[in-house]
């Protein structure tokens, strides 16, 4: 496995593109990083 492939893989658990797109759009001021997205997302 390349390290392309591996931190690819790794982008697709963290976060969902569409998912992070969707935030994007609706709070654009969200935070560069996808887990802390889907924490502010989650209120935890």
């Amino acid at each position: 496995e390349t390290k392309e492939q591996s931190s690819s893989r790794k982008r697709k658990r963290d976060s969902d593109p569409a998912i992070v797109g969707a935030i994007d759009e609706l709070i654009p001021s969200f935070p560069d990083s996808s887990m802390e997205r889907l924490r502010i997302l989650m209120g935890s």
